[in-house]
């Protein structure tokens, strides 16, 4: 099965799929937050062909964008060394 699905119609913050795909996770807690908003990623990739789909496409990018300000809030933290 080949996927056809244009993923460059995905645009999130002003960031391409591309750069949003771009990291490298710091703790779990950003793992967990990386993996969240592929996930949600994935899931406005798949909606994009369906019919009628827009209103639950604005909520799953305003989900993005919070989890996006969560992993921002996280990534201005200092990192902990273990005692």
């Amino acid at each position: 099965m080949v996927d056809t699905v244009d993923l460059n119609w995905l645009r999130l913050n002003e960031k391409s799929l591309k750069n949003a795909m771009s990291y490298e996770p710091g703790s779990l807690e950003c793992r967990l937050l990386i993996d969240a908003k592929h996930h949600l990623e994935l899931a406005l990739a798949s909606l994009s062909s369906l019919p009628q789909s827009d209103h639950i496409q604005r909520q799953l990018k305003a989900v993005h964008q919070q989890l996006e300000g969560m992993h921002d809030l996280k990534r201005k933290q200092p990192l902990h060394s273990p005692v």
